[in-house]
């Protein structure tokens, strides 16, 4: 765990959600300062003394830069920021319109972006540099898993591209953007939509918030351009 004296801040968005809350607690607990973000409305219980919470709608882009201007003005180092926010719909490609698309792309790719262009920024100034963690999914980076959910495939796949080019300018810089690309989370939301499937094989909020974790600590410094598969049993 850091010492508070050399505590680090990391930025969560999408904390609300399944995964975000789970991602909040442990990096609470591995000792990080945590700055997160929720859906303008949305609840949150959660509540720590080194745990920041603001309510931004995250697809509207002067939203997001007031308030990271207010963050970075607060912590000039944000070590990392954990860009979780997101969601999914299905729909083949006929059934993927321009409504779909864009609401996948402003909610899954948007969201990151407009919080990555300014928090690389910072990073690429900041002598330890920094780490960004992407979420993208089996079906952006796998075609034929891809087939009915159009849409959310390639919003997600805009991300590793994002990743990619980030990467290109940030490597001189010790700033590393990594994608983490799950297989079906075990929620209890996909629970729901999808009842009696093998949930054995799914991956777990607390596996994926620990390969996080890995990438965004002192033990995965090593890492460059990391695109890392969590297919769980459906590989």
């Amino acid at each position: 765990m850091i010492t508070r004296s050399g505590q680090k801040t990391v930025i969560i968005t999408g904390a609300g959600g399944n995964l975000g809350q789970v991602a909040v607690i442990r990096f609470l607990k591995e000792g990080y300062r945590v700055v997160a973000t929720v859906s303008p409305g949305k609840a949150f219980s959660i509540q720590n003394q080194n745990l920041e919470v603001a309510s931004v709608d995250l697809t509207d882009e002067s939203q997001v830069q007031a308030w990271l201007h207010g963050v970075v003005k607060k912590y000039p180092a944000v070590d990392a920021a954990v860009l979780l926010a997101g969601s999914f719909a299905g729909g083949d490609i006929e059934g993927s319109d321009a409504a779909l698309l864009r609401k996948m792309i402003a909610v899954n790719f948007e969201s990151a972006f407009f919080v990555s262009q300014r928090i690389f920024k910072q990073m690429c100034v900041q002598p330890s540099g920094g780490r960004i963690v992407l979420i993208a999914s089996q079906p952006a980076l796998e075609p034929k898993k891809a087939t009915t959910a159009v849409a959310y495939a390639i919003s997600k796949s805009m991300l590793i591209n994002l990743a990619g080019i980030l990467n290109a300018e940030g490597d001189s810089k010790n700033v590393v953007t990594g994608v983490v690309a799950p297989s079906v989370i075990d929620t209890p939301s996909n629970r729901q939509h999808i009842p009696g499937a093998d949930y054995g094989r799914w991956v777990t909020p607390e596996e994926i918030v620990e390969m996080i974790l890995f990438i965004c600590n002192d033990t995965g410094r090593s890492l460059r351009d990391p695109i890392i598969k969590m297919y769980g049993g459906l590989g």
